[in-house]
């Protein structure tokens, strides 16, 4: 049987660039997308191979929904390699702390924070079972408190240096069980979120990344920040 990897949010940008790249080279590709007009790639790759795309429904945010996700997958899939968080919403439009909105905090957490630990508590049971045992976050160097030198974006500065925390406990928690935990900053690619003025193309991205993971093991990559190109981050 092929390796498997679980990807949230992969109907568009980095995440879809992930299953489309990982899918070529032989995986089976599980892709998580919220909403099914915006996931026509991901469904048509599914129709095209059903064998190795599944595509499910996958709100984040929600247990319940990450719950059916895995009821859903629980006939077809054994076990999940390498589990990927990239989900993730960002509002470019905020300027700062001083003007900061309740409503688009609390969604940056729900999203880039809650979902990231919900899809991990879902889906660590097929990640125990799984080969390879990767667990990624896509995270941001925005998320860097360290490197944090012009502000802006306080919703997804606050709510990616909160799942670098995460990431890190992580790592301590699981890493006797053979399993490596680590965020990657993608870089600052063309996507929807990137915005078209991005200087990366997200195939380089994608592809960064991916050779990021292929590396990654418990002994040298554990608990560690990461951009695509493999250089390590502050926290």
């Amino acid at each position: 049987m092929p390796k498997t990897v679980l990807i949230t949010g992969a109907n568009r940008g980095v995440g879809l660039e992930l299953l489309k790249q990982i899918y070529g080279f032989g995986f089976r590709c599980v892709g998580g997308y919220r909403d099914p007009d915006r996931a026509a790639e991901l469904l048509r790759m599914q129709a095209d191979d059903p064998e190795r795309v599944i595509a499910l429904p996958c709100d984040v945010s929600s247990a319940e929904s990450l719950q059916s996700m895995a009821a859903a997958l629980e006939p077809r899939v054994d076990s999940v390699d390498i589990l990927i968080n990239n989900a993730g919403v960002l509002y470019r439009d905020e300027k700062s702390g001083e003007t900061l909105q309740r409503a688009e905090l609390q969604n940056s957490l729900d999203v880039n924070l809650i979902g990231p630990i919900l899809t991990t508590q879902t889906f660590l049971p097929f990640l125990r079972r799984g080969t390879l045992k990767k667990l990624v976050f896509i995270s941001s160097i925005m998320g860097s408190i360290d490197l944090n030198n012009s502000g802006s974006l306080p919703s997804y500065r606050i709510s990616k240096a909160a799942l670098n925390q995460f990431c890190r406990g992580m790592a301590f928690e699981l890493a006797s069980e053979g399993i490596v935990t680590l965020a990657i900053h993608p870089g600052w690619a063309r996507t929807d979120m990137g915005g078209p003025q991005a200087t990366l193309a997200v195939a380089e991205s994608a592809g960064g990344i991916i050779e990021v993971m292929r590396q990654a093991a418990v002994d040298t990559h554990n608990g560690r920040f990461f951009d695509y190109a493999g250089r390590e981050l502050e926290w």
